[in-house]
C-alpha cells in the first residue's frame, strides 16, 4: 500500500486536474485550502481542495484568438503553489525556489 501522503497528493492532484479541465484556475492553493476528510469508521483519510471563493473561470470573448500560454501561465501558478505545497510536505522546510 502507498504511503498516506502518496494518498493525499495524488487526491490534490486529481482536484486540481479537475478544476483545469472545467478551465476554473485556483487562484489561492496554500496548506490552509486542503482540506483532510477522515471517513466515518477511520479508515482512509482523503485530501479535498478548498477556499475555492477566489477561483476564477476563464471566460475570454473571442477564444479563438486568445493566446495558450495565457490560459496555461495561469494554471501553471496553481500547479507551482501544489509542487510548493509537496516540497515542504516532503522535506519539512520551507521551499527555496526564489
Amino acid at each position: 500500500m502507498y504511503p498516506t501522503y502518496l494518498k493525499l497528493f495524488a487526491d490534490m492532484v486529481e482536484g486540481l486536474c479537475y478544476l483545469h479541465e472545467q478551465k476554473v484556475i485556483h487562484g489561492n492553493l496554500r496548506p490552509s485550502s486542503i482540506q483532510l476528510i477522515t471517513s466515518e469508521d477511520g479508515s482512509f483519510v482523503r485530501a479535498k481542495l478548498s477556499d475555492l471563493g477566489l477561483c476564477e473561470k476563464l471566460n475570454f470573448p473571442n477564444q479563438v484568438y486568445l493566446p495558450p500560454e495565457l490560459i496555461q501561465d495561469n494554471m501553471a501558478a496553481d500547479v507551482w503553489a501544489l509542487g510548493v505545497m509537496f516540497y515542504q510536505i516532503l522535506t519539512g522546510r520551507r521551499h527555496v525556489f526564489n
